[in-house]
């Protein structure tokens, strides 16, 4: 079950947690948050000072009336989320229509493909955007590729400060700025405040350099809070020729999918109820040796097995 907590609250947010200037996976926006980008109104006073007890005011910055509304979204609920069985979060943009599927974990928050359109992108070669835990010092850089074709981008951050943020009248105690670069053709850096009670980009600024000054400003944030549900019981007990078996156990009837790499559905079907582990036989149609998955839903849970075709 999911409910929201708005913007006013994230005072009494940040208050019951230690400011302790340190994102972990368990403080990202979690699947039923929204909020809004409003895009900053230039010329801006851009404080971009490192340290440590540092207080950026940004309290008189100038918003337009420019937005973009984003979700975090569950990827079962999007339209193309079998083709991202390993997504645990998405990231959806209403008016382009686009969705960004991630690998959430407690080590990183890894980008691995996309939805533009009807066009679906799986990245050869994923964005890591997140290491765990992120703190002042915390440093990362990787290369990835969105597409065969693509040469590959290099991106990496710092995190340069800790302290306060003041912005358009709410103050957020418990802040990290991250200098961020991003290089195609030619490097471009960006500074992000970003809340380490929520894990939230509370606001970006992008100095004209080689490219023209751009930035926005978090607005109406709405975290989403999920109780607790206990996960799917399943694991592969073994692998046989034009056949994969599991052990599970759930209240409800299961459905799965067998899947291909690329998110392919080679095979599907269902699974009855068993309070007690119980064992089933899937049909695995012969394929080349690689990684392959099994997907189960409850339709409320869901968990995702791997295994090696030899």
């Amino acid at each position: 079950m999911r409910s929201t907590l708005p913007i006013a609250f994230l005072g009494l947010i940040t208050s019951t947690y230690a400011q302790d200037y340190t994102v972990t996976w368990e403080e990202e926006l979690p699947i039923g948050s929204s909020y809004v980008q409003t895009d900053v109104m230039f010329p801006v006073f851009m404080d971009t000072t490192s340290g440590t007890g540092i207080t950026w005011d940004f309290s008189d910055i100038d918003l337009s009336s420019t937005t973009t509304m984003i979700q975090v979204v569950d990827p079962e609920d999007t339209p193309n989320g079998a083709s991202f069985p390993s997504a645990s979060h998405c990231t959806y943009y209403p008016a382009s229509g686009g969705y960004y599927y991630a690998e959430h974990t407690s080590a990183s928050h890894i980008e691995i493909g996309r939805q533009l359109g009807s066009t679906v992108r799986i990245y050869p070669d994923p964005y890591i955007e997140r290491v765990y835990p992120m703190m002042v010092g915390s440093t990362h850089s990787d290369e990835y590729r969105t597409s065969p074709a693509d040469f590959g981008t290099t991106a990496w951050y710092t995190v340069i400060g800790s302290g306060s943020l003041l912005l358009s009248g709410t103050t957020y105690p418990n802040v990290l700025l991250m200098r961020f670069t991003s290089e195609f053709s030619y490097p471009i850096t960006s500074y992000k405040w970003i809340d380490a009670s929520t894990g939230a980009t509370l606001m970006l600024l992008r100095p004209a350099d080689v490219e023209v000054e751009y930035g926005w400003a978090l607005t109406n944030l709405e975290v989403g809070m999920i109780e607790p549900e206990e996960p799917l019981e399943a694991i592969v007990a073994t692998l046989t020729e034009g056949n994969v078996a599991i052990r599970y156990a759930s209240e409800m009837t299961l459905t799965y999918s067998i899947l291909d790499p690329r998110g392919r559905e080679l095979s599907s079907g269902t699974l009855t109820p068993s309070s007690t582990t119980k064992q089933a036989i899937l049909n695995f149609p012969p394929a080349s040796k690689g990684l392959y998955l099994v997907s189960l839903t409850d339709g409320h849970h869901r968990k995702t097995l791997r295994f090696v075709a030899p």
